[in-house]
This record gives C-alpha cells, structure tokens and sequence, in this order.
C-alpha cells in the first residue's frame, strides 16, 4: 500500500462515565490542508453486529438526534465538525456499550472511530 495523505481520527477506546451524570463522547479528526468533515454520524453497536443512529451533525444542516437519544445528546461545541464529540447527558445503564464515530470528510471519504462506554453505579459511602 501506498503512503495514506489522509487525515486521522482520534478517539479514546474507552470512557467511563458515572450513572446520572454527563460524559463526552469524543471524537476528533485531524484533518489535512483544504480538507473538511462535512458530517459526523454517532452510531451504537448492538447485538450481533446491528447498529442504530444516535445522532447525526451535518455541516450545512445542523444535527438530528434520533428519539431514543432526544434530549440527551448534544454537540459539544459548535465550530467546525473536525470536532464531533457529543455529550450524552443524565447517563444509564442502557447506554454503556460501543459507539462509532463516522466521518465524512472532503475530498478524502469516510473514516471511522470506535469506543466502548462504561457506565458505574453512584458511589453510596465509604468502604
């Protein structure tokens, strides 16, 4: 193969977040000169290689979160979309699990990123 001129994706494998708290999902592309993500969609593994939307957030449209996620997940900052990291608010037990991060970026294509979420119970006291 030859040398890759593209941009890279950069995620954390894995974020833990706290039961009932907010978490940021990052996802960042590093893009090259007169390179730009034109859209970023969230997606959420499920069982046996399945997937559902979270959210999508699209340069000239702005974003859509799918019903399960309305209310819950945002863009964290507003900008160019080199930053696609969500916050998923009030976290719980369903949403741990791994998540995508796909890019869409012109001239150079898709690319994607993976994470897995962890999501702890409160502490209640001191052990």
């Amino acid at each position: 193969m030859g040398a890759c001129r593209a941009g890279v994706v950069e995620v954390q494998r894995s974020v833990t977040a706290v039961l009932g708290q907010d978490v940021v999902l990052p996802c960042r592309y590093r893009a090259q000169e007169q390179e730009h993500v034109v859209q970023v969609t969230w997606l959420k593994r499920g069982p046996a290689g399945s997937s559902a939307e979270v959210a999508v957030l699209n340069r000239e449209h702005g974003e859509h979160v799918q019903e399960p996620y309305a209310g819950r997940v945002m863009r964290r900052e507003g900008g160019p979309l080199e930053d696609g990291a969500i916050v998923l608010r009030n976290a719980v037990q369903g949403d741990e699990g791994d998540y995508e991060c796909h890019l869409i970026t012109f001239p150079m294509g898709s690319f994607e990123g993976r994470l897995t979420l962890k999501v702890l119970g409160e502490c209640r006291g001191r052990g």
